[in-house]
């Protein structure tokens, strides 16, 4: 038996489910705004002159009050579904406290030292 193995069954091993981050609010007025912050870079990038940094950072501003806007208006359309839900249709309201209550599940992992060598 190695050591790996015997380290296993002692401590075990727990899975940990990662949630898929992304942008799941992408939309053409998110699209054009990174789209300007893009070039603003790769402009300043190409001339470092204050006036292509001061372009650059206020295209950077003007994306980032773009995505917060819309992922706020987002939220907001989240807590009127479930609000909907707790008056309405209980089993929504449910998944989603369940799901938020869930914390992760780390993964232990040994690695045998005759693998590393």
């Amino acid at each position: 038996m190695s050591i790996k193995k015997a380290a296993n069954e002692a401590i075990g091993t727990k899975k940990k489910y990662r949630r898929k981050k992304g942008l799941r609010i992408w939309n053409e007025e998110i699209k054009n705004a990174i789209e300007n912050k893009r070039t603003g870079c790769q402009k300043y990038l190409q001339n470092l002159s204050e006036k292509n940094l001061e372009t650059y950072q206020i295209k950077r501003n003007m994306a980032k009050t773009v995505v917060s806007k819309t992922h706020k208006e987002s939220w907001d359309r989240f807590i009127c579904r479930i609000e909907a839900g707790i008056f309405g249709e209980k089993s929504m309201a449910y998944k989603v406290l369940k799901h938020l209550n869930q914390t992760n599940k780390d993964t232990i992992e040994i690695n045998n030292i005759e693998d590393q060598k």
